[in-house]
């Protein structure tokens, strides 16, 4: 991409379904980076972990 925007106040009007689905997904994509088969470092791992602990309580607090 040339350009990202990432401003949370364009969130504010969708649907708790959407906003919940799309955060189980994000949720796959950092298991993902941490059991991947051949790994890509300690690095990458400790981002997925670091990444899920917000993740899940961004979740939770919604």
């Amino acid at each position: 991409p040339q350009l990202m925007i990432l401003n949370p106040d364009l969130c504010t009007t969708m649907p708790p379904s959407v906003w919940l689905s799309t955060g189980m997904r994000t949720v796959y994509h950092f298991v993902e980076a941490f059991c991947s088969v051949g790994g890509m470092g300690p690095s990458t791992e400790e981002a997925a972990l670091r990444g899920l602990r917000h993740l899940i309580l961004g979740l939770l607090e919604y």
